[in-house]
Parts: structure tokens; C-alpha cells; sequence
């Protein structure tokens, strides 16, 4: 995990509690913005982010920087708004240590149902592609194409 966290080579098959999520492993001399739209019109529903990050962890004297931004459209429709579809895109471009510019991509196309006002049922067609990462990367050229459908219990 020390190796993924800073931006170095870990294995998938380790037992990396987060080897799923992106991490530059920034660790000192940290700056970082984030910016948050919402806006609803009728079912209609707009969610945007912007994140942006400098940093670099206790052994490199130059800083790097990651960007990460967002956008998601949902329609709510039923009687209580409780059935909903969506689309979803999400891009990461940030500097590893290893020197090498890498992105991230993610397009979705959901569907859900509020159960109830804390159980959620959601189906998803996910696009998402790790592209210009290094070949001895365990995210070299990877990708995942495919269905995911989840349920929910919120509190």
C-alpha cells in the first residue's frame, strides 16, 4: 500500500485497503480548491465539481498537481420524484511522481428507485478507462467496461 499511496508500483492482488481509488499521495506542503454547483428545475437535477490540488509528499522537493471535474444530469420523475435516470462524466489528470501525466475517465448511464427515503436501488453502464500510466502500473491500459447495479441503505 506505502508504494501505491505515493504514486509508485503495488500489485491488485495486494491487500491495499484502496487500491480502487486514485490517489497522487500528497503528503506535505498541500494546497487545494474545490468548487460545487447544484441546481434543480423541476425533475430536472445539475450536480457539478471542480477539484484542483498542489503537492508533493515528504520526499520530493517539486510540486506536482491534480485536477479532477465532474458532471452529472439526473431527471426525477414519478410520483414522489422516487424513480430517476442519469448521466454521469468524471475526469482525473494529475502528475505522478514517476513523472508521467495520467487521466482518468468515467461515463455512466444510471438508473435508480428510492425504495424509501433511505433505501436506494441503482443500476449503472460504466465507461471507465486509466490512460498514460506507466506498464509496469497495475493500471496500465486499464479499463472497465460494464454493469453494476447496487443497493443503498443511507442513515
Amino acid at each position: 500500500f506505502d508504494k501505491w499511496a505515493t504514486g509508485g508500483v503495488a500489485q491488485a492482488t495486494t491487500a491495499a485497503a484502496f487500491s480502487g481509488r486514485f490517489n497522487p499521495g500528497f503528503s506535505n506542503k498541500v494546497d487545494a480548491a474545490m468548487l460545487n454547483a447544484f441546481a434543480k428545475v423541476y425533475g430536472f437535477e445539475f450536480f457539478g465539481t471542480y477539484e484542483a490540488a498542489n503537492g508533493r509528499s515528504k520526499n520530493e522537493s517539486a510540486v506536482r498537481h491534480v485536477s479532477q471535474y465532474a458532471a452529472e444530469g439526473i431527471y426525477r420523475f414519478g410520483s414522489s420524484e422516487n424513480l430517476f435516470l442519469g448521466l454521469r462524466y468524471n475526469a482525473v489528470k494529475a502528475d505522478l511522481t514517476t513523472t508521467n501525466k495520467v487521466d482518468i475517465n468515467r461515463f455512466c448511464v444510471a438508473g435508480g428507485w428510492f425504495v424509501s427515503k433511505n433505501v436506494l436501488m441503482k443500476m449503472e453502464i460504466v465507461n471507465q478507462q486509466y490512460k498514460n500510466f506507466l506498464n509496469t502500473d497495475y493500471r496500465y491500459n486499464g479499463k472497465f467496461n460494464g454493469f453494476v447495479m447496487e443497493a443503498i441503505v443511507g442513515f
